[in-house]
């Protein structure tokens, strides 16, 4: 799709997403999970900032339970109070907290230095506030002071204790493509001729269906299960759910892992880069050129080295030059004193179509509404 938008013949084509936003994509060490699942296991020290672990990643509960139980690891929160069935220190609500840690001026430092691999678990919706520069540069210049990460000789990280946590899947694969354009809401206001929606639902849209159909003149939707948007295209693509296509994921950590089909699409379905293939060869431009899943993975390992290494998490280097001028320009800014909240996200429903078409993932979704746990 990038390449196709890339190449079109048009006045001012441009691409979002509905994903996470990174402050900085250049480096995959400021959005990976850092220290990987299976190494949350090897910290002594765990730091949860603007993040609900309960309701937005469970798993990890379950891998810090481990080194908790064995009195190895130590857990505080900045932010929303986590029930992890297991003791969490309080150190504030507010961003300012971690702005005094990363200037050394709160009790939580010492504690923070003496830890050999402390993490920090931060939920990507932090960096979406109006001083989301400012606090990732909190975290970068926590990282100057402390083991947070750590690096050999020859500058390879062996140890990455920034955890950012995403909402969506593959969101990690969007941005290592630089796909970090964000759907702007005011853009509404401007009206475009052509709007294409690649397997997106009305309930992904910060704005109404009617201001989109609105601010377009013509319509196109691409996906799996028609909702109220797809009612408002002029002309619907029907494409092939994840489970009936082959495709490539990037996970938090940035593992690379390939997607097997498990049956074929119904009707007149196909996969979502056979739909653009065949749009290419209409539409202005020049056609794309691949015509098979070989070409393909080529193209996407030209664009994203580490696809060529599936089942592995590429092991990230650290400029120190480059870091430290991150720190101090990303460290401007005037913190904003409103707490961190919780994303409301009810991941039963959102986040697929297919999971807003089961009555099965609408009771889940009406008992998670009821106790907010998953441990019910």
């Amino acid at each position: 799709l990038s390449d196709w938008v890339a190449g079109a013949s048009s006045n001012s084509p441009f691409l979002e997403t509905l994903g996470s936003v990174a402050v900085s994509n250049d480096l995959p060490n400021h959005f990976r999970f850092g220290t990987t699942f299976a190494g949350v296991e090897e910290s002594d020290l765990a730091l949860l900032v603007g993040t609900n672990l309960e309701v937005d990643c469970p798993l990890l509960i379950a891998r810090m339970r481990k080194p908790y139980l064995a009195d190895q690891l130590s857990i505080f929160s900045i932010g929303y109070h986590n029930n992890l069935r297991f003791p969490v220190q309080q150190l504030g609500l507010t961003a300012d907290v971690l702005v005094e840690v990363a200037e050394g001026r709160h009790p939580f430092c010492a504690q923070l230095a003496t830890a050999a691999k402390p993490m920090i678990f931060i939920d990507a919706s932090v960096f979406e506030r109006s001083d989301g520069p400012t606090l990732a540069g909190a975290v970068e210049a926590i990282a100057e002071f402390s083991n947070l990460r750590q690096v050999d000789e020859e500058g390879n990280i062996t140890w990455n204790g920034v955890n950012v946590i995403h909402r969506n899947s593959n969101d990690v694969g969007l941005l290592e493509l630089g796909r970090t354009e964000a759907f702007a809401p005011e853009k509404c206001a401007d009206k475009v001729d052509f709007l294409y929606l690649s397997n997106v639902g009305a309930d992904d849209l910060p704005v109404s269906v009617q201001e989109l159909r609105e601010s377009a003149n013509f319509i196109v939707y691409q996906g799996t299960h028609g909702d109220e948007l797809a009612a408002a295209a002029d002309v619907v693509l029907p494409s092939c759910a994840y489970s009936e296509k082959s495709g490539v994921y990037v996970n938090m950590e940035g593992r690379v892992q390939q997607g097997r089909f498990a049956l074929a699409g119904p009707g007149l379905a196909r996969d979502d880069w056979k739909i653009v293939r065949a749009l290419s060869e209409v539409c202005p431009g020049e056609a794309l050129p691949y015509d098979d899943e070989d070409q393909m993975q080529e193209r996407l390992e030209q664009l994203l080295p580490s696809a060529s290494s599936k089942g592995y998490v590429e092991q990230s280097q650290m400029i120190p030059e480059n870091n430290w001028q991150l720190t101090k320009v990303m460290s401007r800014g005037r913190v904003n004193k409103t707490p961190f909240t919780p994303v409301n996200y009810d991941f039963h429903l959102q986040g697929h179509a297919v999971a807003r078409a089961s009555q099965t993932m609408a009771k889940c979704s009406q008992n998670l509404s009821e106790t907010r746990s998953n441990f019910a």
